[in-house]
């Protein structure tokens, strides 16, 4: 999966913090119909979630809406 080879050598997040990025990453594979394994779309979901944390966000709602955001996949009214 690439969100857990992403972050093997990221030490910056707690294991909540870490819960929540799986869950928004698992959330946004399923909203865009791809499986969560390694592939070009998963590792740029990945990416956008793991940016999300890096800028503060810690619950799976709110990482899910910035990368979706981030992808150009939710307009920013919503």
């Amino acid at each position: 999966m690439p969100f857990d080879r992403l972050l093997r050598d990221d030490v910056s997040f707690d294991p909540e913090a870490i819960q929540a990025m799986h869950s928004a990453y698992q959330q946004v594979c399923a909203e865009l119909g791809v499986k969560p394994q390694f592939g070009r779309v998963t590792e740029l979901v990945a990416t956008k979630i793991i940016e999300a944390a890096k800028n503060g966000a810690r619950d799976a709602a709110t990482m899910r809406v910035s990368a979706l955001f981030a992808l150009g996949l939710m307009p920013s009214g919503r």
